[in-house]
C-alpha cells in the first residue's frame, strides 16, 4: 500500500505543480499593451512597469501588486486601462514573485510624502496590500482587493482608508461565498462589488488555474468591468 501511495505522490504531484506553475504564465497580451504611443508611456525597470498618461494626468499614482508567483505582467492590459484614464499605475515586479514578503522595498521606491497613492492587487498581492495599508496607517489614500481573499487575515476595521473589495462569482480559489463572513475585518465603507460569472484567473491575463471554476463570462468583459469599477473608486478619492 505504502508503495502505491509513493507512486501515486510521484507521478501526480508533478503534473498538478507543472499545470499550476504554467497557469501562472500570462496568456497572450492585446497588442500593444507594453508598448508606448500618444496616449500612455511604458518604462520597464528591474523592480516595477510603470505606465505613464500622457496628459491629463490625475493627482493619485496607482501601486499594483501581482498574485503569488504570478507573472505580472499578466495584469498590464488592466493597468494600462487604468492608465489611458490619467492615472500612472507601478506595477511591481517583487523577486521571486512573492509579494507577501517584499513590501519592505516600497518604502525605498515610493515618496509617500510628497505624493499621493493607492495600494493593491490580485490574491495574494491583494494580502500583502494589505498588510502594507495595517503597517503603516495614513501613508495611502485608497486600498483595492481584487479577489475574494484579500483581507482574511487582516483586520483593518479600525482603518478610515477608502477600499474597493472587487470578487468574482466563479472564484473558488478564494472560495468566495465562505469568505464574505470576514468582510467586518474591511474599513468600515468598503465599496463590494461582485463580479457576476467571473473567476479568479481572469482578474489578470492568466492561463486557468487549477481549482479555479470555469467562469461564465469572457475574459474581456471581466477585464472591462474591474477597470470600470476601479476607475469610479479612483476618481472618488
Amino acid at each position: 500500500m505504502k508503495v502505491i501511495v509513493v507512486i501515486f505522490w510521484l507521478c501526480v504531484v508533478p503534473v498538478l505543480l507543472t499545470w499550476n506553475l504554467v497557469t501562472f504564465y500570462r496568456t497572450d497580451l492585446p497588442p500593444g499593451t507594453l508598448t508606448s504611443n500618444e496616449g500612455v508611456v511604458v518604462k520597464e525597470g528591474e523592480e516595477m512597469i510603470t505606465f505613464e498618461p500622457v496628459a491629463n494626468r490625475r493627482e493619485v499614482a496607482i501601486i499594483f501588486l501581482q498574485s503569488g508567483l504570478a507573472d505580472p505582467k499578466s495584469y498590464a492590459p488592466l493597468c494600462r486601462k487604468l492608465s489611458e484614464s490619467g492615472y500612472v499605475v507601478n506595477l511591481m515586479k517583487m523577486p521571486w514573485r512573492l509579494p507577501q514578503f517584499h513590501c519592505t522595498r516600497l518604502m525605498r521606491l515610493f515618496d509617500f510624502d510628497k505624493k499621493k497613492y493607492v495600494i493593491g492587487g490580485h490574491g495574494q498581492g491583494a494580502s500583502a496590500a494589505s498588510q502594507f495599508v495595517k503597517d503603516h496607517p495614513n501613508l495611502l489614500r485608497g486600498l483595492f482587493i481584487l479577489g475574494a481573499k484579500g483581507t482574511r487575515n487582516i483586520d483593518l476595521s479600525a482603518s478610515n482608508i477608502s477600499c474597493i473589495k472587487i470578487y468574482a462569482e466563479q472564484d473558488d480559489i478564494n472560495e468566495s461565498n465562505e469568505s464574505l463572513p470576514t468582510e467586518n475585518r474591511l474599513p468600515d465603507a468598503t465599496r463590494l462589488v461582485l463580479i457576476k460569472g467571473g473567476n479568479y484567473s481572469q482578474f489578470g491575463y492568466l492561463g486557468n488555474r487549477y481549482g479555479d471554476l470555469t467562469p461564465e463570462i469572457s475574459l474581456e468583459d471581466q477585464q472591462a468591468t474591474v477597470a470600470t469599477e476601479m476607475i469610479s473608486f479612483l476618481d472618488s478619492l
